[in-house]
């Protein structure tokens, strides 16, 4: 098999969710303008459809990942066993939405979407399949062209239909069979890479696969919690048009999110290795992620969380003002989740999955308690609060598990130099008041001078960032 490397993988599927993305920014953009309401409803509906795409696997795509990765010559029974397990998942899946259809609390609008989400579960269950053999087996640049191809198919698609026939549910019909027919090139792609074992079932194979469930399932519902609890929870007590506002900020928070997630998905069978070798080897190369995430990410999310009011009026005009402060407040989720999605990589690759579990058990529990009484006091404020503080408690948590039961780090050796680089841009444009394309030349300028001056431009400091990158003959090694 050819090894087309971290670097690749992740920048190809980086590119591809970026063109996917920046459809889906359209779409969503059309229908804020059209009616918030229906904008609200639309979120919602897709924020389910987002869900599927985790829960017919239950969390189970990280252990394939990690499994196949180390022990290629059992890469046939090992998917075979995932097949199985999401097909009986999928039923499980499709009678929980039916349910919440029929005696859930929201709109009939959203109600209805959800019975077309249900159409796709099986095609889901099959897809992320094939996704985490294509991560597993080194292809991250095919898994982000394959996906990256769906998302902007439908999203065009959907545009074209909305625009004929501004009916947020026929988009979602639309969305269901794009997904059955990206099943084709995803079962072609992944035959020739399981050349090793037998397929079909595998008694031994599946009992393992089955004893890793139910960690693994904790940790995925957890974090679906702590991702789209708050999602869910607005339009049920504020209705469809306070899901329209708080949808606002979950479209940055994507965006943000799109690197790093590309990332760590392509540097898991990394981690695997690096784990299975040595904790310091593993606990060095997190560093190194984190140092060059938070260098991207901190001056983004402290200039959007000063700019909040003009980035919002901008983009979808004032009649979403309501928006501004849950985007000032909630923006620095974006970087408090990048770390997590790290550090939680880490740990799975070193089999630590309970700890992983009692992190997640944790800070969702927090957010889940204070999401009911905020949003009743302080509505959709209290939503974006309720975000903040899990988050928080997320990354502490995640933080102190992982110096004593893995290896002693220390983040702010690792980052101290672009806080202080964003605390001086942050503090200019606090100051200053230019308009929109200003202020980022100003937030460049004065992010990259701080940042050179401290020594963050060193080239020793640049050539750290790529070690990441760099291509390793690593034997697979049985376990």
């Amino acid at each position: 098999m050819k090894e087309k490397g971290v670097l690749q993988g992740s920048f190809l599927m980086v590119g591809a969710r970026i063109l996917s993305a920046g459809g889906s920014f359209v779409l969503f953009w059309i229908i804020s303008q059209h009616n918030v309401a229906q904008l609200g409803a639309f979120r919602t509906i897709f924020i389910f459809f987002l869900v599927c795409d985790f829960i017919p696997l239950l969390g189970m795509h990280q252990y394939i990942i990690r499994e196949i990765s180390l022990r290629p010559q059992q890469g046939r029974e090992i998917f075979s066993s995932a097949v199985l397990f999401t097909g009986l998942t999928g039923l499980c899946v499709i009678s929980a939405l039916v349910a919440t259809a029929l005696w859930g609390n929201y709109s009939q609008e959203v109600s209805s979407g959800l019975f077309i989400i249900s159409l796709s579960i099986p095609a889901t269950g099959i897809v992320l399949c094939c996704q985490s053999v294509l991560v597993a087996t080194g292809d991250g640049a095919s898994f982000g062209l394959y996906q990256g191809g769906e998302v902007i198919i439908r999203t065009l698609i959907g545009l074209i239909i909305f625009l004929v026939a501004p009916d947020i549910l026929l988009i979602f019909y639309c969305f269901a069979l794009i997904r059955w027919f990206s099943l084709v090139p995803y079962l072609k792609k992944i035959r020739p890479l399981l050349s090793h074992g037998r397929w079909g079932y595998n008694q031994s194979c599946t009992k393992e696969f089955l004893h890793q469930v139910p960690a693994f399932a904790g940790i995925l519902l957890f974090f679906l919690c702590l991702r789209f609890a708050p999602q869910l929870m607005v339009p049920l007590m504020s209705g469809d048009v306070g899901a329209g506002y708080f949808a606002i900020i979950y479209q940055f928070l994507d965006l943000l999110l799109l690197i790093p997630t590309a990332l760590t998905i392509n540097l898991m069978p990394r981690l695997a290795y690096r784990a299975h070798q040595s904790l310091e080897d593993l606990t060095t190369t997190l560093m190194q992620t984190m140092k060059l995430m938070t260098a991207i990410l901190l001056p983004t999310v402290f200039f959007v969380s000063i700019k909040a009011k003009p980035i919002v009026e901008l983009i979808f005009g004032p009649k979403y003002e309501p928006a501004e402060v849950l985007l000032s407040i909630t923006i620095g989720a974006a970087l408090i989740m990048t770390w997590d999605l790290i550090f939680s990589t880490a740990m799975i690759a070193a089999k630590k999955q309970k700890i992983d579990l009692l992190v997640l058990a944790i800070s969702s529990g927090t957010m889940v308690l204070l999401l009911y009484p905020l949003i009743l006091y302080y509505d959709i404020k209290g939503a974006a609060i309720a975000l903040m503080a899990g988050s928080t408690v997320l990354i502490l948590t995640r933080f102190f598990l992982f110096s004593i039961t893995i290896s002693r780090f220390n983040p702010i050796r690792a980052t101290w130099r672009y806080f202080l680089a964003a605390s001086g841009m942050a503090m200019v444009l606090f100051f200053t008041n230019q308009n929109l394309f200003l202020s980022i030349m100003m937030a460049i300028g004065f992010y990259g001078s701080i940042l050179f001056l401290l020594g963050g431009l060193k080239q020793a400091e640049i050539d750290d960032f790529f070690i990441i990158f760099k291509k390793e003959e690593a034997s697979k090694v049985a376990i």
